[in-house]
């Protein structure tokens, strides 16, 4: 083998031990596995202890869960639980609901409600963390003195990942003509921005109202809501579910950010305090 070759599978070597995420999956497997041979080597052995090793399971719940949120937490447990099951159904058969089998039947229980939590809490802290790296850039562009439209499609550009939103617009209000005109949009219809710049002033929007409120708004059935109607796009129904905030001065609102349509689900609360930040 040459020395040419040598170096470039060290040098892939050291890229595949930079991919954090082949690392976990790695881990992941590699435990799973290791975990499950120790489980029924054990319970063949009849060692008393035996039981105790099935929470070695919760390793790569655990690390699924907190690196890649609570789909892959529950599926590692589900795959856990299903490895071990086996064991079960002769316990049951020849015990029945004894201690040791309501034990085992605990532990499933257990391992799934343990993915939900690690996997929501690791979310959290992925969105704080992403939310920090956004006020970075935020400041960072504040510094180069980016013109108005360049920093307002900034901060679309990255408010909308964050909250998984598709669509989001800047709303600011005009003291010369008395009303928000629409400064930046990103992922509405074209026919609906263009409704929005061709608005008659006297014309009341749901916008207009939460600028008056000067509160922020979640909303995430707004066909259902009488206030539908104020919006821009009542014959197209385009907008499901709203979450909108007030851009102040000081305690005074001159205009809005406001998200649409967030990919699974609606908005919650912690979406609100997120683009509040």
């Amino acid at each position: 083998m040459s020395l040419s070759t040598t170096q470039t599978q060290r040098r892939r070597s050291r890229h595949l031990l930079r991919q954090p995420d082949a690392l976990i999956l790695g881990t992941v497997i590699l435990s799973t596995a290791l975990v499950t041979v120790l489980v029924y080597t054990t319970a063949t052995m009849g060692v008393s202890w035996a039981y105790a090793l099935r929470y070695l399971y919760l390793l790569p719940i655990i690390l699924a869960a907190a690196f890649w949120g609570v789909g892959a937490g529950m599926a590692t447990a589900l795959a856990t639980v299903s490895l071990f099951t086996p064991l079960l159904a002769p316990l049951l058969d020849r015990e029945g609901f004894s201690s040791q089998a309501i034990e085992m039947l605990t532990s499933i229980v257990l391992f799934n409600v343990l993915a939900y939590v690690v996997g929501q809490l690791a979310g959290v802290q992925r969105r704080q963390k992403e939310l920090y790296r956004t006020l970075d850039t935020l400041g960072a562009a504040f510094s180069r003195e980016l013109d108005l439209d360049e920093l307002l499609e900034l901060i679309l550009d990255r408010v909308m990942p964050l909250l998984s939103a598709t669509a989001a617009e800047v709303l600011l209000y005009d003291e010369r003509e008395r009303r928000l005109r629409l400064m930046a949009s990103r992922g509405l219809p074209p026919e609906l921005v263009q409704r929005a710049r061709e608005r008659p002033p006297d014309r009341e929007t749901l916008a207009d109202w939460i600028l008056r409120r000067n509160q922020p708004f979640l909303h995430n059935d707004l066909p259902s809501d009488s206030r539908y109607r104020w919006t821009v796009d009542r014959s197209s129904g385009f907008i499901h579910t709203m979450l909108a905030v007030p851009l102040r001065r000081g305690r005074e609102p001159f205009g809005l950010l406001c998200v649409y349509n967030k990919v699974q689900g609606g908005f919650e609360q912690e979406d609100l305090d997120l683009l509040e930040a």
